[in-house]
């Protein structure tokens, strides 16, 4: 597609988003393609093929720099406020995760977006009373446990019970036990394993297992599991919380460490 085709598509969306133009059907599938391909072709969610997008028709002058962008769910860029910092703490490490893994690949379009979402972030947890210059170590006052499937998706029981079945059978009581730190100060540590299941066996997935491992004796971790097999940013196979002794003692039996960050 010629550099002229493609101003005149969004421009022709710009119209029908400010209603100077009258609904159109192929135009909605022409853009639909669009976003779809651009997502395909450099390995985006197409939500973030839709930023992507926008920012190029900021830096095409086709909208005013200054507008900020909007998600399709209603959030913007910078809707943090109403999260914790414990929230902001686990978000900031797995954006800086996510960094590394674009600048690695040259994907420097996305290196943009996050290094803006990274100093968005930095300035709400800072502003919360959060210390953004030590990310792998940091204290957590009040304490709030993040509840599994507010933000993340909770992991499916049945699949996780056959990834890590004994952290499996530890997820529900170390969720109730760290519910009884609410309210209390808490130091959290956080870092993250990659890993491939044990075995023989051709195409083995690829997970990346991050963890905030809470302090005061809990003895819980706060697992978020992402399956990074096709490269990118990862897909989201959920989150849960677990016995941190238990886990820490599995993961070197049934899988392959393929690299740690800490």
């Amino acid at each position: 597609m010629k550099k002229s085709q493609l101003q005149s598509i969004i421009r022709e969306e710009v119209k029908s988003a400010l209603g100077e133009a009258q609904s159109n059907p192929e135009l909605d599938r022409t853009i639909s393609q669009f976003v779809a391909g651009l997502a395909k072709k450099y390995d985006y969610q197409q939500s973030d093929a839709v930023m992507a997008i926008f920012e190029a028709m900021k830096r095409l002058g086709l909208i005013n720099k200054n507008t900020n962008y909007m998600a399709a769910d209603g959030l913007s860029e910078g809707a943090y406020e109403s999260a914790t910092r414990n929230e902001l703490a686990m978000y900031l490490t797995l954006l800086y995760t996510t960094l590394g893994e674009e600048e690695k690949d040259g994907n420097m379009a996305m290196v943009k977006f996050l290094t803006m979402d990274i100093e968005e972030v930095k300035a709400a947890l800072k502003a919360k009373g959060g210390n953004v210059d030590s990310l792998k170590e940091y204290t957590s006052n009040p304490f709030k446990a993040i509840v599994p499937g507010s933000g993340r998706p909770a992991i499916d029981p049945a699949f996780f019970a056959k990834l890590m079945p004994k952290s499996a059978r530890t997820s529900k009581e170390a969720y109730a036990r760290i519910q009884q730190s609410n309210g209390k100060s808490m130091s959290v540590y956080s870092q993250y394993f990659e890993v491939t299941p044990n075995g023989n066996m051709p195409n083995r997935p690829i997970y990346q297992l991050h963890q905030q491992q809470y302090g005061g004796g809990s003895n819980v971790t706060f697992l978020t599991i992402l399956d990074v097999t096709d490269g990118g940013r990862g897909k989201d196979v959920g989150v849960c919380y677990v016995d941190t002794k238990v886990f820490l003692q599995e993961y070197k039996v049934v899988f392959q460490l393929i690299k740690q960050v800490s």
